[in-house]
C-alpha cells in the first residue's frame, strides 16, 4: 500500500517518508506533522490516507527535521541530533522543498501541502520562504493554534524577558544547551526558543487573540486554503476556549479563498473524530480537480 521512501534535503539532510502512487493529472498530497510528531502515529493520518488512495490521489506522510523531541538523523553521512529540541522553523521549508522535488520528480505537477499543529505554520511559511511555492495549489490547516497567546499564558507574560536571556545565550554560541524548565515546559534549545518566539509576523500567523491585528500574511495568500479545526481544542483560542466558532472567523475573513470546518467535541489530535477529519480534507482536495 505504502512504499517507504527517503529523500536528501540541500543540506545533506536524510529524511523518510511513507509514499502512495496516484493519479499524475491529479495534485498530490504532502503531510507535515506537528511540534516532536511523526508521520505514522496520529489515527487521523491513516483515515485520510484511506480516502486519498480509495480516489486515486497521490500522498507523501513526510519526516521533517522536527520528528521526535530529540532524534537522530544522517546529515552529510555523520549522526545528528535533531528533532524538536534543536530544529530552526526558519528551516523548515528546506525540508518541504525535498519533499515537493520528490513529486514533481516522479511526474505530478501540482502540490497541496497539509500540515497538522506546528505543521500549519511551516505549511503557511513555505509560501513565503520556499523555492516551490507556485506548484503548491491548495493548503490544508489541521488544528492550527495561537502560539502567542499560548507563551503568554504558559509563562504569566515572561515569555519576552526568557527570550532576550535566549538571544543572549545564542549569541554566545550556546545555542545548543537545553533551557531552564521554567522557559517552557519541553526540552528545547535556546536556539530553538528563539526561532518559535520571534515577534514577527511568522509567529503571529494565527494570534486569534489579538483583535488589532491585521493578519497579512494570511491576506497574502490567494491559494484555496481549508482550516479543520476540533471544538475542544485547547490550543487553538486559549484566550477565549468557549468561542471557537468566533476565531475560526477571525482566520477565514482574512484568508480570501478559505472554507472552514469545526468539528464538534473533537479535541487537538482529532480522537473519535478521525472520519469527519478524513472526509473534510477528501472533499477539498477534490475541489475543481
Amino acid at each position: 500500500m505504502y512504499d517507504l521512501i527517503r529523500v536528501k534535503t540541500e543540506d545533506g539532510l536524510l529524511l523518510n517518508g511513507l509514499y502512495s502512487e496516484g493519479d499524475k493529472n491529479k495534485p498530490a498530497i504532502i503531510h507535515i506533522h506537528g511540534f516532536e510528531g511523526d508521520f505514522y502515529t496520529n489515527e487521523f493520518l491513516v483515515r485520510i490516507a484511506q480516502k486519498l488512495q480509495e480516489n486515486k490521489l497521490a500522498f507523501v506522510l513526510a519526516q521533517n527535521r522536527g520528528t521526535g523531541i530529540q532524534s537522530w538523523f544522517i546529515k552529510n553521512k555523520k549522526d545528528e541530533i535533531i528533532g524538536a529540541s534543536y530544529e530552526l522553523l526558519e528551516e523548515a521549508y528546506i525540508d518541504i522543498d525535498a519533499w515537493i522535488k520528490f513529486l514533481l520528480d516522479k511526474g505530478y505537477k501540482e502540490i497541496i501541502l497539509q500540515g497538522h499543529s506546528l505543521g500549519t505554520m511551516k505549511i503557511v511559511r513555505y509560501l513565503f520562504e520556499g523555492n516551490y511555492p507556485n506548484k503548491v495549489k491548495k493548503l490544508v490547516l489541521l488544528a492550527p493554534f495561537d502560539i502567542m497567546q499560548l507563551l503568554e499564558d504558559a509563562t504569566k507574560g515572561k515569555w519576552k524577558e526568557y527570550l532576550k536571556i535566549a538571544e543572549q545565550k545564542v549569541k554566545e554560541g550556546k545555542g545548543m544547551e537545553i533551557v531552564p524548565e521554567y522557559f517552557v515546559d519541553v526540552k528545547m534549545s535556546y536556539q530553538t526558543y528563539v526561532s518559535h518566539r520571534k515577534q514577527d509576523d511568522f509567529e503571529k500567523m494565527f494570534a486569534v487573540h489579538d483583535k488589532t491585528y491585521k493578519f497579512p500574511l494570511l491576506n497574502k495568500i490567494n491559494i484555496p486554503v481549508k482550516i479543520i479545526v476540533g471544538e475542544q481544542d485547547p490550543y487553538f483560542n486559549p484566550a477565549d476556549p468557549k468561542n471557537p466558532q468566533e476565531a475560526l472567523d477571525t482566520l477565514l475573513n482574512n484568508i480570501k479563498n478559505s472554507s472552514g470546518k469545526l468539528i464538534i467535541g473533537s479535541g487537538h489530535g482529532y480522537e473519535g473524530y478521525e472520519d469527519l477529519v478524513a472526509e473534510g480534507v477528501l472533499e477539498f482536495v477534490k475541489e475543481n480537480v
